[in-house]
């Protein structure tokens, strides 16, 4: 009965004279973390809620725990395209790609989720975070890389308990100092950063096992990685999808991103230029044989 009531009371908001209609969009974002899986990138989110944070036409800026949907409430009773004209620039400018979600769904993301989202007591997968708050995802990410940085060692024997645990904390506080600075996605995805991020979490681990441990430690890792990689290529071939070009039918089966959603796709047979259908993630979600891996 309640839910009945709070969708009632959530569908008359929406169509409520013109200053309400539609003053929540919501986008659908490949925004999942690196570390962790099930929480958003606090710092690929950051950049985008401090600009729109000084934006008078918006009022809150939200992201879903699972970096999956932004939401964006306006201040002013805007129409769509000027919503649009003002987020879209937006989104290519921190490189996110971002997909108007549907009046259908829109309606469903407020009932499930985002009406409770005020709600002190909520956890779990159906949090939001606002503005600063994603500091908190990357807080969760430092400490999920710190687990990652000791897990392997531990269960290979390279260290105890004790060692890890020491090992684990310089590290997540290491790296909840670094993941809440303000950083392009260039710069956090650089060479530069990544290589300043090991060379620290390397002299942890010589503070602590010193370097002959060290330095087995790092070697075990890499081979570790590199068995990561390669499920990770086995994975990749996989998730593949048969797209099917609307304008001459021809059919090719493409490796699917998992990093980014293909917003446009070239057919090699007649060299249109396609496009993704209004309110899908992308291309492959619109014409292929399985949808994008961040919708699966």
């Amino acid at each position: 009965m309640k839910k009945i009531l709070l969708l009632l009371f959530i569908a008359s908001f929406i169509r409520c004279g013109s200053s309400k209609e539609n003053s929540i969009s919501f986008y659908k974002v490949p925004l999942v973390c690196g570390a962790d899986d099930e929480i958003a990138c606090g710092s690929r989110v950051k950049p985008l809620f401090i600009e729109t944070g000084q934006l008078k036409e918006i009022k809150e800026s939200w992201v879903n725990r699972r970096g999956t949907v932004v939401a964006i409430v306006w201040n002013d009773p805007l129409s769509q395209d000027e919503k649009e004209k003002i987020m879209q620039p937006l989104f290519l400018k921190y490189e996110i790609a971002a997909t108007l979600i549907s009046e259908e769904e829109k309606l469903k993301q407020l009932s499930e989720s985002f009406a409770a989202s005020a709600a002190p007591s909520q956890k779990g997968m159906d949090k939001w975070y606002k503005g600063m708050d994603v500091d908190q995802l990357s807080m969760e990410e430092a400490h999920a890389m710190g687990d990652s940085a000791t897990l392997f060692a531990v269960k290979a024997g390279l260290m105890n308990e004790a060692e890890a645990s020491s090992i684990k904390k310089e590290i997540e506080d290491y790296m909840k100092t670094e993941l809440v600075k303000v950083r392009t996605l260039k710069e956090l995805m650089s060479p530069e950063t990544d290589l300043k991020w090991k060379q620290h979490g390397y002299e942890i681990f010589v503070k602590y096992l010193g370097i002959d441990r060290a330095e087995k430690a790092r070697d075990y890792y890499m081979d570790y990685q590199k068995k990561i990689m390669r499920n990770n290529h086995t994975t990749e071939q996989s998730s593949q999808s048969e797209i099917t070009c609307p304008y001459c039918g021809h059919k090719k089966t493409e490796t699917m991103p998992t990093d980014v959603c293909l917003l446009k796709y070239t057919c090699e047979n007649c060299k249109k230029e396609i496009t993704k259908k209004e309110g899908d993630c992308c291309v492959f979600c619109s014409y292929g044989s399985k949808k994008c891996p961040s919708m699966q």
